[in-house]
């Protein structure tokens, strides 16, 4: 694995979790870490948690663990993550239930984003 390091240099005692993608997921400023159909984000007590899984799904590509879409699809700034159902008989868009009191532009709107 490894370690995490902050923007100094320095070690934050954090073990590197798996990481394939980031995505803005449950409202604070920061991206979570999405790998297969799971969402982490590491906590203040620098253990990692999981926020969501997406049971019943897989992503795409094996080792690399691709989902099928992650973007600001219903334009609240927050990403959504597109999954294949096991069986693959059908999509599902996941988006957080988390409320937020942060107010910025749409990653559609962001030129940075698209």
């Amino acid at each position: 694995m490894g370690t995490v390091y902050d923007g100094n240099g320095q070690s934050t005692g954090v073990v590197r979790p798996a990481q394939n993608f980031l995505v803005h997921w449950d409202g604070d400023l920061e991206r979570e870490l999405l790998d297969g159909n799971t969402i982490t984000k590491i906590g203040s007590d620098k253990k990692i948690k999981t926020v969501m899984t997406a049971d019943g799904c897989v992503s795409n590509n094996s080792t690399k663990s691709t989902p099928c879409l992650t973007a600001d699809i219903l334009g609240d700034w927050r990403e959504e993550v597109v999954l294949r159902t096991s069986d693959n008989k059908s999509l599902r868009i996941y988006c957080t239930p988390s409320t937020t009191t942060h107010r910025i532009t749409t990653l559609m709107h962001d030129t940075h984003y698209s």
